[in-house]
């Protein structure tokens, strides 16, 4: 579902939340706008991406934890990200 809305929504700015990222490649798949895979890396879609940092091992998960914390992608965590003064509309569904 998330990887649908950032598609139908491509110019949306996106703030990816998880505590487990780094844990497992797989957790990763639903952040395609990090750029990690796609055009202009040497992945062309996730599932390569993620065969080649599993077949790397627990190591390859770490450098690229370390480079994602470099970049900004993944921020430490004595630095939240803070809502102040920021509005977020609560869509209402029902459901039937």
């Amino acid at each position: 579902m998330v990887l649908a809305i950032q598609s139908l929504l491509p110019k949306s700015r996106v703030l990816y939340v998880s505590a487990t990222a780094a844990a497992d490649v797989k957790d990763l798949g639903y952040m395609s706008r990090l750029g990690l895979w796609g055009l202009g890396t040497p992945f062309s879609d996730f599932a390569s991406f993620a065969a080649k940092i599993d077949r790397a091992g627990v190591g390859a998960m770490e450098l690229l934890a370390m480079d994602m914390k470099v970049s900004g992608g993944l921020p430490d965590p004595p630095r939240l990200v803070g809502m102040k003064g920021e509005a977020c509309p609560t869509p209402h569904a029902w459901w039937g």
